[in-house]
């Protein structure tokens, strides 16, 4: 049995799949492009890749069908297009639905077979975003709320089947160098452990949301009601 990790050539998709790689998972990514994990000589017997883009439905339910019997599926692959609603272009909207919240449907769509087969976890690695949306941040937060209400459905639908679901709330990660103090932010790797404990909670426990963010991000100068009046 295999865990699927989309998206694991950078950024939190390999941090996550390198610990569980660590933790003794046998791990299959599917990528756009080729992760540097599949040249490590100590993963060789536990990583296998499969070229795939999510947003594509054919590409998925071939990768799906190559794989086999699935135990989890770690849903990461994403991608950030901004811009003020009447400015940000069809493509970068039609890109951010495609990938966040179509990718995350069809590899849904392709695995619940054999989840209710076998039993599995689908796992959802989105963002704080989706509960807190902001300005020029329309394709991003739809589709992760989107993701949210999968995540949702699924466990409405398919529980009782041996089926578990987590929607992972996600807040600062750090994934790639924007400059100044980040030592504060969760890292890749932190949110390996997360899914690693999920994945290892009795089959009777099931919890459909978590908000995972930093323990001590940085202080705000303003006080409790100074921050309510600026909301």
């Amino acid at each position: 049995m295999s865990i699927i990790v989309t998206g694991c050539n950078r950024g939190i998709g390999e941090g996550i799949a390198s610990v569980l790689i660590n933790n003794g998972y046998q791990v299959t990514g599917l990528n756009r492009t080729r992760s540097a994990l599949a040249d490590i000589d100590e993963f060789v017997q536990s990583y296998d890749e499969i070229n795939c883009d999510v947003s594509d439905p054919e590409q998925v339910k071939k990768a799906i069908a190559k794989v086999g019997n699935v135990e989890a599926v770690v849903a990461n692959a994403g991608i950030r297009r901004f811009g003020n609603i009447e400015d940000l272009s069809l493509k970068d909207w039609q890109d951010s639905i495609n990938t966040n919240l179509n990718g995350v449907f069809y590899l849904a769509r392709e695995v619940l077979p054999i989840f209710k087969q076998f039993g599995g976890y689908f796992i959802v690695i989105g963002s704080h975003a989706e509960k807190y949306p902001f300005g020029q941040g329309s394709a991003y937060c739809a589709s992760k709320l989107g993701g949210r209400a999968i995540v949702d459905c699924m466990i409405d639908e398919a529980r009782w089947d041996n089926v578990r679901a987590t929607y992972l709330s996600i807040g600062s990660v750090k994934n790639r160098e924007h400059g100044g103090d980040e030592s504060w932010k969760l890292k890749p790797e932190d949110l390996g452990k997360v899914v690693v404990n999920l994945l290892k909670l009795p089959k009777n426990v099931l919890i459909p949301y978590m908000d995972v963010r930093p323990a001590k991000p940085l202080r705000d100068d303003k006080d409790s009601i100074e921050k309510l009046q600026f909301v």
